[in-house]
């Protein structure tokens, strides 16, 4: 994905160990686009150096949706 390459703090070494996680959500409004949002899980955060379990990840994704619904109420008009 090239949204990615091109969000430099997808290279910042002290974030993207072994066992990180790069996680992307879409918002999206019919008429006006898409919004891209991006998050580091740095493997020192989820307790793991594999893969997220299904509650990890849900439990990201919904402080990431609820940090944006505080943070930009507009992507959810």
């Amino acid at each position: 994905m090239a949204f990615a390459g091109t969000t430099q703090i997808a290279f910042d070494d002290d974030l993207m160990q072994p066992g990180a996680h790069f996680i992307v959500l879409r918002y999206s409004k019919e008429f006006e686009g898409s919004i891209f949002r991006s998050m580091i899980v740095p493997s020192y955060l989820n307790d793991s150096d594999g893969v997220l379990s299904l509650a990890q990840f849900r439990e990201i994704v919904a402080m990431m949706v609820d940090r944006d619904q505080k943070d930009h109420p507009e992507w959810f008009e």
